[in-house]
């Protein structure tokens, strides 16, 4: 079973549009732009440390007032070096 601090994939779609200066108050993460059927979205995705660094990111979005519409979060496999 995994560990709440283990390294992790997100993907978080955001409405409207993020300004590409938002990038380091959101730490490491992509950041593109959509335009579908009339509405604007913004995607992030990439690793974070841990799921502690997961919540804080969350957290931060709110902070700036934005919508989140969708969320994932995924433990990255760790393999032991054999």
């Amino acid at each position: 079973m995994g560990s709440e601090n283990e390294a992790a994939s997100c993907f978080i779609e955001i409405r409207g549009a993020l300004d590409q200066d938002w990038g380091d108050y959101l730490g490491e993460l992509t950041m593109a732009v959509h335009l579908h059927d009339g509405q604007v979205t913004t995607i992030l995705c990439g690793s974070v440390a841990d799921f502690a660094a997961f919540v804080g990111l969350i957290g931060r979005l709110q902070n700036l007032g934005l919508t989140v519409q969708t969320i994932s979060f995924h433990r990255m496999p760790v393999t032991p070096f054999v």
